[in-house]
């Protein structure tokens, strides 16, 4: 082989390397988003090296506006980026601790006929000891009215559970709004 052809195959080498080796950790998967249609859609992602690890923002019968709560390995987790929703309800905080991380799951809690969303639960998990804390983001108790089955008593969705793969979490979401939050789907990815 002549030395411009070894450098030429050395270099597609050195690509093709980099593309394997980058390509997962940029990957990002999007979760169904569920409920209702709303006024306008978005995305909220945390910045690159910090992953979600709660919500903030009004929250009163379901949740009338969300913003993310990001936060890097160990540090302070902050309320971030743009609020989605309107001015209803009350200021409301649903986020793990510093040094604890949101798990790679999450439950919505949905309105009546899948309008809004009336709570986000998700668990955390300790950094230190492995321990678990239940933690919701708006109206944990509302209980959705289920035509011919009375109240409560809905059939399961299963897009209502939020899954991340097991070797990614949560980075941010979907969300579809108007004055209350419609419909909300998690990003998920490799930190």
């Amino acid at each position: 082989m002549t030395t411009k052809l070894i450098r030429y195959a050395a270099s597609l080498a050195t690509a093709a390397a980099m593309m394997l080796l980058t390509t997962p950790s940029q990957a990002r998967h999007e979760l169904t988003v569920v409920g209702g249609s709303g006024n306008a859609s978005a995305k909220a992602q945390c910045p690159s090296g910090q992953k979600l690890v709660g919500f903030s923002g009004r929250t009163g019968l379901w949740i009338d506006q969300i913003q993310m709560v990001c936060a890097r390995p160990g540090a302070q987790p902050v309320a971030m980026g743009a609020r989605y929703g309107g001015a209803g309800g009350g200021a409301k905080d649903g986020f793990c601790p510093r040094n604890w991380d949101m798990t790679n799951h999450a439950a919505l809690n949905m309105t009546t006929r899948e309008r809004q969303v009336a709570a986000i639960n998700f668990e955390c998990r300790s950094r230190a000891t492995g321990e678990t804390m239940s933690m919701s983001f708006g109206n944990a108790a509302y209980l959705a009215r289920c035509p011919g089955i009375g109240v409560g008593n809905c059939p399961s969705d299963p897009f209502t559970l939020q899954n991340c793969p097991a070797d990614e979490v949560p980075l941010g979401f979907n969300v579809r709004y108007g004055k209350d939050v419609n419909a909300i789907g998690l990003i998920c990815g490799r930190l």
